[in-house]
């Protein structure tokens, strides 16, 4: 298909018309249109000797300007530079036609929004208002209003039925750690921590439980170098013990949690009445 357009900077301003054949672009300047049709061309599109490509319009009264392409922008489409003086009731992003707005990077599919709202991201039929099919990072609080759910096809029925495991909460910001020891020939057992754990978490709370019989254990010493002692036991009894601590890095110290606070979200929670 030719195109109808201005060119400045070929010795004059000229109407040309642009076509492809054989590889090769052929310009047709406008002494070489048919004669039966005359131009008069409106001044220059600048003052530079750039060559540079406006579009051609009239007004009413058949008069003929040039318009640069450029300031169609914010009229007729989204710059890629951004854009000023848009309104959100008429302008915007989107579909008109109940289709979906996709996304792509390398023309590969990175987002989609369905006709009916819901986001996708590494899925392409999003079930949810927002599903994210890989690994998802928040750099900061999550609130929800529902149940943390951990949810993976049942184990024995997967293609029929899914199992739902819902996050133990707290009104404290909480880590929990848990073993078995077996005790020695005194019946007691020190309990080895990871190197990191006295760095993350203060306040110690410790649950002890015998195994296959009766003893009088107790925490003989506290977590110390990353370690806790349990004692009062048989020679080659086993041991259940549970470990819970408050968080204490230096994240949560300079971001710390309050389980009371004035709502963000005005009377109602989300949008919705949870009295």
């Amino acid at each position: 298909m030719p195109w109808l357009v201005y060119a400045q900077g070929l010795g004059a301003s000229q109407l040309v018309l642009l076509s492809t054949a054989g590889g090769e672009t052929i310009l047709h300047s406008a002494p070489k249109l048919p004669s039966s049709i005359t131009y008069t061309l409106p001044a220059s599109l600048t003052t530079t000797n750039t060559v540079q490509i406006g579009i051609l319009q009239t007004d009413a009264s058949g008069n003929l300007s040039w318009l640069n392409p450029s300031s169609l922008g914010g009229a007729a489409g989204w710059a890629l530079t951004g854009n000023s003086g848009t309104n959100s009731t008429t302008n915007f992003l989107g579909t008109t036609d109940a289709q979906p707005l996709v996304i792509r990077t390398n023309n590969t599919e990175r987002m989609r929004v369905t006709a009916t709202g819901n986001v996708g991201i590494g899925t392409t039929s999003p079930t949810a208002r927002l599903e994210v099919v890989g690994s998802l990072r928040v750099a900061g609080n999550l609130d929800v209003t529902g149940t943390k759910n951990f949810c993976i096809p049942h184990p024995l029925d997967p293609e029929r039925k899914v199992l739902r495991h819902a996050a133990i909460e707290s009104n404290e910001v909480l880590n929990q750690y848990s073993g078995n020891v077996i005790l020695d020939d005194a019946g007691q057992a020190w309990v080895e921590l990871p190197t990191w754990f006295e760095a993350i978490n203060c306040d110690y709370r410790y649950q002890l439980t015998c195994i296959g019989t009766f003893a009088p254990v107790y925490i003989a010493e506290e977590c110390r170098g990353n370690k806790f002692k349990i004692a009062g036991g048989k020679p080659g009894m086993k041991v259940s013990w549970q470990l819970t601590a408050v968080r204490n890095d230096a994240y949560i110290r300079s971001n710390p949690f309050r389980a009371e606070e004035d709502t963000p979200f005005g009377s109602a929670i989300g949008g919705n009445d949870v009295r």
